[in-house]
């Protein structure tokens, strides 16, 4: 936001505690250091900045007369903002210092590759061993006599003993 208007960014918690004066609810995102949520409707958050750029004017020439920050900035705020910090707008993990955002540990730390079986069976091996495990119609071989043929049941079978499913 403070890149859309050309201004100073305010401190965290001065920004927190503008958004608690006004009587909303804020936290900070679990996703960046620098990011909140709030329930606080986004024209409250833009009058909270535009009374931010009262306080801490923008230079005229880094507005240009048709940018989004001289419209954003030609409207007057709606609510009263007041910046000075309350207690609530710090996070207690902060008050602690507790390490919201670690530092990884060591290099390429992190999820990595499933662990493969490597060492046990040579590849040569492991392709002989798998050589025609389909057969040509692309199924698995398996011993079908041990299934009984539904046509030789009904009577219709007529491929006799080349028929690849029982007939007992």
């Amino acid at each position: 936001m403070c890149n859309i208007l050309h201004c100073s960014c305010p401190s965290l918690i001065q920004f927190r505690s503008a958004i608690i004066h006004a009587g909303y609810k804020v936290s900070i995102s679990h996703t960046s250091p620098e990011a909140i949520k709030t329930d606080a409707p986004s024209q409250v958050i833009w009058d909270i900045m535009r009374a931010w750029v009262k306080l801490h004017p923008v230079k005229q020439e880094r507005l240009t007369e048709h940018s989004p920050a001289t419209m954003i900035l030609s409207k007057e705020p709606s609510i009263e903002v007041s910046f000075s910090p309350l207690p609530s707008a710090n996070a207690k993990s902060r008050k602690h210092k507790l390490v919201r955002f670690p530092e990884n540990p060591q290099k390429y730390w992190g999820p990595k590759a499933r662990a493969k079986k490597t060492g046990i069976e040579p590849l040569s091996t492991k392709r002989a061993r798998l050589q025609g495990k389909r057969n040509q119609d692309g199924q698995l071989e398996r011993d079908f006599k041990n299934y009984d043929c539904k046509r030789f049941k009904k009577g219709e079978c007529s491929l006799g003993d080349t028929c690849k499913y029982s007939h007992d």
